[in-house]
């Protein structure tokens, strides 16, 4: 047997791990949140704020004067990121590729969604503000225990604790339950 069928063999008894089964599960971009010398902060599809700092990407890639990306070294080209079928594309760098039958293409630069989401890093700064912690920082604010908050919805200090910690989604009738009926506050909820 050659060592190509063998390899081949092999490869197919091995199972293969995709760390994306399929392309709904794929976090993508949908919005550019800001761009900060070579960092941007984005919104993946699954939620998640998070920050690429291409500064440190750039680094690891051991980008030099040769590279396609050098160019991007530069703040003022840097910061003329687009974003373009969910991912982040460069449109004013060109990269020329080549087709199925050789034939050369040129396209703007840019980086696919799954690696993107692998090199990127949790927004502190944006992900601080959840639900439970405004809960907390209201009920505090109105000098209430835990377990006040409980008796005042009809529950108790555990899941107002649950609840804080945000170890689940809260509905927004659970939501209304404990701002109105807890806190006394009025609830109004605004997307600008």
């Amino acid at each position: 047997m050659s060592q190509i069928k063998l390899a081949f063999e092999t490869m197919k008894k091995q199972p293969v791990k995709m760390k994306w089964k399929s392309r709904k599960k794929l976090p993508r971009i949908l919005k550019i949140n800001r761009i900060n010398g070579l960092a941007i902060s984005v919104l993946f599809s699954n939620g998640q704020n998070r920050i690429l700092n291409f500064e440190e990407i750039f680094k690891n890639w051991q980008v030099t004067r040769k590279s396609r990306e050098y160019p991007l070294l530069d703040a003022r080209e840097f910061k003329k990121v687009k974003l373009d079928n969910f991912t982040l594309v460069w449109p004013q760098l060109k990269v020329e590729l080549k087709g199925f039958k050789n034939e050369k293409l040129i396209q703007p630069y840019q980086v696919g969604a799954d690696t993107l989401y692998e090199l990127s890093i949790p927004d502190t700064h944006r992900e601080r503000l959840t639900i439970g912690s405004l809960i907390k920082k209201e009920r505090r604010k109105a000098g209430l225990t835990q377990e006040e908050l409980g008796e005042r919805i009809g529950s108790d200090k555990y899941y107002i604790s649950r609840v804080e910690s945000d170890q689940f989604q809260v509905e927004i009738s659970t939501l209304r339950k404990i701002i109105e009926g807890g806190l006394h506050k009025k609830m109004e909820i605004v997307i600008r």
